[in-house]
């Protein structure tokens, strides 16, 4: 085995640790950013395959920790996007008369969860990803500011924010259903 091969398959267990010690929070963040379950196993497999495509490039600058959780957001941050952009497709065909069918499958998402996306998406972008980041997937303030690249106090007034931004948004709906 030549030095080269021997430091891949290093770098591959390290890459493989790393994905082992974050897996169970990136489900929760799977399930923040997708509309059902598959969809959320979905995203999850595809975070855990970014991580350990992209491990190469880390470079010891921070917490690898933290460097897995920019990659697996930028993943969600990408599907967010895709699923934005097959709503408005969705929206446009529908607006024309045509049949549509819905990307999430056969089931509706439920009413609250999809008026909680539409109020995500009124937020400040950091915002949104703090709040996601906290409240899915359970990361502690300093994480959240190692992954956003903010400062602790900056990341608890995003966070403060937008739980405020988000009971003005949806307190109508949530004082409805009582």
């Amino acid at each position: 085995m030549t030095s080269a091969e021997a430091d891949s398959g290093q770098a591959q267990v390290q890459a493989e640790r790393l994905l082992a010690g974050i897996r169970p929070r990136l489900a929760w963040l799977a399930r923040a950013f997708a509309c059902g379950a598959s969809e959320a196993q979905d995203l999850e497999q595809e975070m855990a395959l970014a991580v350990l495509r992209d491990h190469p490039q880390y470079r010891n600058a921070g917490p690898p920790e933290a460097w897995a959780w920019r990659v697996a957001l930028n993943v969600c941050r990408m599907h967010a996007r895709r699923r934005h952009l097959e709503r408005s497709v969705t929206e446009k065909l529908a607006a024309e008369g045509l049949p549509v069918t819905r990307a999430s499958g056969p089931v509706a998402p439920d009413e609250l969860t999809e008026r909680m996306e539409l109020a995500l998406a009124q937020l400040d972008s950091r915002q949104a990803e703090a709040l996601r980041l906290r409240a899915f997937a359970g990361c502690s303030y300093a994480e959240i500011g190692d992954v956003l690249e903010l400062g602790e106090t900056a990341v608890r007034a995003a966070i403060f924010r937008a739980r405020r931004r988000l009971v003005q948004l949806l307190g109508p709906c949530l004082e409805a259903g009582r």
